[in-house]
């Protein structure tokens, strides 16, 4: 029996729903919600529009184990529950279109499972494939494997469900994309969602069809709109996206014209295609395990639409900041003159400079080590004082020391060594912290050995 209706103006109801709807706590927000969707029918939809936002479907194992049993229940219950909502045939109101996030785990088990030869058996029980025929509104789609060291194949997982998943990309209205843990996933999975603003691919390897991919002839090319890209472990992709063919009927556009912010770790092919984007605004770079001395392509004079820089730096057991000094500067140190390219700015765009860094292997005897002025501090202060920063307003240095044995009272630690890093700062940046035109910011964390563990 469905609930009644109450003759309460609807705006009053959708007033009520919103302020329940921002109950902090997860499990009592979702609780008044389910018994408010049971009040009246007018209270149902709104109360779905919160309760059902956001989808998270884990792909169960396909063998007759209890967890994978109980995950193959579940999905079947959500099936059914579409299947029977009172809506279905509603434009509006039917329950599927107020999932606007959808996020799908794929089993690894299950692609182990179809390795072995059990695709089949494997097929006749797949419920994920009926779930997603019945999605028309998702803006926000996330496909990951389930946690774990080892990555799902592409190839491994059900053909239905890859199918499924293509036409999927195809016809739903993605804003915002993540894939991480797949290896060897075809790129039309991506190119296909014309309308993607944000995208976030980790740990995709082994990409397929880059070769494949022919010119466009429609008028809206791959990536058009895309404003946010973050790239992690992902070894192929920017030759993917330097492969990406752009319509023949459109040229209004630069390639990435639209890409405004970007993640990603630091090396040659990163680089070429940092420098190729020609509006980007935010970028935020990491430190791999390339060696810092063969930064010496990297020249932020070239990105003269660039304003806000983030480097995300792990200092490992070295001293200070040294090995950051090759990235931002130039000349770099040691760089033979006669290679400097004097037709560009002497002057970066830069206002605002972030850099999170961690140094590993610390003790109370050796922490401070890293704040002394002949650690890079001066030479950084050089640096960045220096004309190439003229328009550097903002700096924030946030800092963590991962201690090899967990200090005693870790937030004291933190807080001695802010006051005497804060009290030291005119020795360490003397010229950014006296400069009236450039506030410095520092954040102190300290990290023990007992926190590691839990996080490894």
């Amino acid at each position: 029996m469905m609930p009644p209706t109450f003759n309460v103006p609807q705006e009053l109801i959708e007033l009520i729903i919103d302020e329940v709807a921002c109950i902090e706590d997860d499990t009592q927000r979702l609780s008044a919600l389910r018994s408010c969707s049971r009040t009246s029918w007018s209270f149902l939809t709104p109360c779905r529009q919160y309760l059902f936002a956001e989808v998270t479907l884990i792909e169960d194992a396909g063998d007759n184990r209890k967890e994978s049993l109980k995950a193959r229940l579940r999905l079947q219950k959500f099936l059914q529950l579409l299947q029977n909502d009172p809506y279905l045939h509603s434009e509006h109101h039917q329950l599927s279109s107020h999932i606007k996030t959808l996020k799908v785990e794929l089993s690894f088990a299950r692609a182990a499972s179809n390795k072995r030869g059990f695709r089949e058996q494997n097929r006749q029980c797949a419920v994920l494939p009926s779930i997603l025929e019945m999605m028309h509104h998702v803006h926000k789609f996330g496909l990951y494997s389930e946690p774990g060291p080892v990555s799902v194949s592409w190839d491994l997982v059900d053909d239905s469900l890859k199918d499924s998943l293509t036409h999927f990309c195809k016809l739903q209205p993605i804003a915002t994309m993540e894939l991480y843990n797949i290896s060897e996933i075809p790129v039309t999975l991506m190119t296909d969602c014309l309308g993607v603003v944000s995208l976030s691919a980790r740990g995709l390897t082994g990409l397929t069809g880059i070769t494949e991919q022919g010119p466009r002839t429609h008028s809206q090319s791959p990536f058009s709109m895309l404003e946010n890209l973050t790239v992690a472990f992902s070894p192929q992709f920017f030759d993917f996206l330097q492969s990406v063919p752009f319509s023949t009927l459109s040229t209004s556009k630069l390639p990435y014209s639209s890409l405004r912010r970007l993640e990603t770790s630091l090396g040659r092919n990163e680089w070429d295609f940092i420098r190729s984007v020609p509006s980007l605004s935010h970028l935020c770079i990491s430190r791999t395990s390339e060696t810092f001395n063969r930064y010496s392509y990297l020249d932020f004079r070239r990105l003269q639409t660039l304003h806000h820089l983030k480097l995300k730096w792990d200092f490992g057991n070295t001293v200070g900041l040294k090995t950051l000094l090759p990235v931002i500067a130039w000349p770099k140190p040691g760089a033979d003159p006669q290679f400097e390219d004097t037709t560009l700015p002497q002057t970066v765009p830069i206002t605002t400079l972030e850099i999170f860094g961690q140094w590993n292997f610390c003790s109370r005897k050796n922490e401070q080590q890293h704040f002394m002025a002949s650690a890079g501090w001066n030479a950084l202060d050089t640096v960045l004082s220096g004309n190439m920063f003229h328009n550097l307003c903002f700096i924030h240095f946030d800092l963590s020391l991962h201690y090899t044995e967990t200090p005693t009272s870790p937030k004291s630690v933190e807080k001695y060594l802010l006051n005497k890093i804060s009290a030291k700062l005119s020795q360490l940046l003397p010229v950014l912290s006296k400069s009236p035109s450039t506030d410095v910011q520092l954040e102190i964390h300290v990290v023990g050995h007992d926190a590691l563990s839990r996080t490894s």
